[in-house]
């Protein structure tokens, strides 16, 4: 702000030649850039990842990406924000960036079966069943989330009697609905 504040000082008292302008407009533009930056960083990463969310409902893939990765660079530790660009990602056709946003995150968040579904989830949009068996089969067993994807993966497998079971079992952990 100083500096653009110096610069305009300079321009309104110089009285500079109109191809000076011209030669100071990236300048200016770049500092308007930064000044806009830091409003939005003081605000949080509320802002990116709200607009993010905007430009994936309106299926502007691009757009949210950048967005939810300014938001990742305020917030680098948010699993939600990892999921979101993640799955745009996907949606976007970028499964490399995806497969390596989601290896970095699960090695920094190993419990997380949130970022470890998701890392699967890749796998299988690639096919690559085993490295999505391998993260599936690690994580907690009791959970219907990792069972579903494990009888997913067991279909994938042709194992479709195994598949019924893990389904069975995942169907004995859902409440039946009230008798009216």
């Amino acid at each position: 702000i100083i500096i653009a504040s110096v610069i305009l000082i300079t321009l309104h008292f110089s009285k500079p030649k109109s191809d000076q302008l011209e030669n100071l407009s990236p300048i200016t533009t770049n500092l308007d850039q930064k000044i806009s930056r830091g409003k939005n960083i003081k605000n949080g990463n509320e802002n990116y990842e709200k607009n993010g969310d905007d430009f994936l409902n309106k299926d502007d893939l691009e757009n949210a990406v950048a967005n939810y990765q300014k938001a990742l660079e305020i917030k680098p530790d948010s699993t939600d924000l990892i999921l979101k660009l993640g799955d745009t990602y996907l949606k976007n056709n970028q499964t490399d960036e995806a497969l390596e946003l989601l290896t970095q995150a699960t090695k920094l968040k190993p419990d997380s079966i949130d970022l470890n579904i998701a890392l699967a989830r890749t796998y299988l949009s690639i096919r690559q069943i085993e490295n999505a068996k391998k993260i599936i089969w690690n994580l907690d067993q009791k959970n219907p989330r990792v069972q579903y994807y494990k009888g997913i993966i067991t279909i994938l497998y042709k194992d479709f009697d195994g598949a019924q079971k893990i389904f069975q079992e995942i169907a004995k952990t859902i409440p039946a609905p009230a008798e009216s």
